[in-house]
């Protein structure tokens, strides 16, 4: 793993493999051999399950040929099952689309929280703007009638005296 550039951490506890997903900040995990404590699909379970470790992608490497154990390790969150023996170009180019992948996951959620941001502030914008329009036309219309004018006003100011002792008397929180 080295030859990619990766640096590693083992460990052959499962409950271990876990609290160090949770610690730490991992790209990956790749399951290859068995983990003491519980399965490995039941470890990738437990780490899909858990929203601080839910996005580390987990890689199966396994010389089981077994479809059954590849359904469950889908099943369970899998985001690779790759069968011994391999060929090394084809593992390497296999953990390379799961990081891009990751990655690119990483990178839409930012442009998504960024986005559902800029919507908030302008739909902030449009509201205050719609107000201003409203109180604009209701200025208008005092302004050709005096009567209407005073009926505007004073609905206006009922509407602040209700409303203010409406958010004493009930909690819209």
């Amino acid at each position: 793993w080295a030859g990619m550039g990766c640096q590693t951490q083992t460990t052959l506890d499962a409950e271990e493999l876990i609290e160090m997903a949770r610690v730490k900040n991992f790209d990956m995990i790749i399951l290859d051999g068995k983990l003491e404590g519980m399965e490995n699909v039941d470890a990738c379970r437990a780490l899909k399950s858990s929203s601080k470790t839910r996005n580390i992608p987990v890689v199966f490497i396994t010389d089981c040929k077994d479809a059954s154990l590849h359904v469950r390790a889908v099943k369970a969150g899998a985001d690779e099952f790759i069968v011994k023996p391999f060929d090394v170009s084809i593992l390497s180019t296999r953990i390379r689309g799961v990081l891009k992948t990751k990655h690119l996951s990483e990178e839409f959620f930012s442009l998504q929280s960024e986005l559902e941001l800029k919507v908030a502030e302008r739909t902030v914008e449009a509201m205050e703007a719609s107000d201003a329009g409203l109180f604009a036309l209701a200025k208008l219309a005092e302004s050709r009638d005096w009567e209407t004018g005073q009926h505007l006003d004073r609905i206006r100011r009922y509407c602040v005296v209700l409303s203010n002792q409406l958010s004493k008397a009930y909690d819209f929180g």
